[in-house]
């Protein structure tokens, strides 16, 4: 079975040339011989490259056929093996835990009836994360979890959140509390990148797979237009369809 996998730019080749049924060098050298200039995004545009390196390829875009996707979710983490046990749960399914574990970290500090007070407070919106929180809890569409397709998109960039730092909801609260319980986070959990599989393909997430390619052949970064998230919309990722977990050196 073939996947679309953006692991890195070879297995992204490797991917797009099991699909098409063609050798990868001939599916590098139609990608690397198209250029372009322009750098808003144009729906045109952006399918315009496909199908090029398509035709180029004497190969019909219907005619790429992946079984699924692989996408990449990047966190930070108590206990990595998790993953391997659960899956990837939604936000609803693991704030209460993320709250007791939390705790553990300040419990020299915070009495448990202060810490459970502190709660109620950010849950009613007070601190200087409370309402970014608030946004996130109440609606499990907006639970995730959310990954990326490119594991390149969670290196650090400019203007995006490090999820490999501390996840949106940790800083929330930790914004909301002080306590330094940011750094206490950071010291005690390991960044990692999970690397699971969805069935099925639609024509952006392939076309996004292909700009992912272009820009790290042509420009050795993946992109605007490699970008395409996967969000669960409040369901887990069952720990059969993990992948592997990646732990991510904390020190570069």
């Amino acid at each position: 079975m073939v996947y679309l996998d953006c692991h890195s730019v070879d297995a992204a080749l490797a991917s797009f040339a099991a699909a098409c049924q063609r050798p990868v060098a001939a599916v590098a050298e139609a990608v690397l011989s198209y250029r372009t200039e322009w750098t808003e995004y144009e729906p045109h545009l952006v399918a315009a490259g496909p199908r090029e390196v398509f035709r180029l390829l004497d190969v019909a875009e219907t005619d790429a056929t992946f079984e699924g996707v692989y996408y990449f979710h990047g966190t930070r983490i108590f206990d990595t093996t998790t993953f391997r046990k659960e899956g990837i749960l939604p936000l609803g399914q693991m704030i209460d835990r993320l709250w007791a574990s939390l705790y553990t970290l300040v419990a020299d500090i915070v009495t448990d009836t202060e810490w459970r007070r502190l709660r109620a407070d950010i849950e009613a919106g007070a601190g200087a994360g409370g309402y970014q929180y608030c946004l996130k809890t109440p609606s499990p569409n907006l639970h995730g979890p959310y990954a990326h397709l490119a594991r390149e998109h969670h290196l650090p960039r400019d203007g995006h959140h490090n999820y490999l730092t501390i996840p949106e909801i940790v800083e929330d609260i930790a914004r909301s509390c002080g306590l330094d319980l940011a750094q206490r986070f950071q010291d005690t959990t390991t960044p990692c990148v999970v690397k699971f599989r969805t069935t099925g393909v639609d024509t952006e997430t392939l076309h996004a797979g292909f700009w992912y390619i272009h820009g790290m052949l042509h420009n050795g970064t993946p992109g605007w237009f490699s970008q395409s998230d996967y969000d669960g919309r409040g369901n887990a990722v069952p720990p059969e369809d993990v992948v592997s977990v990646e732990l991510i050196d904390a020190t570069r």
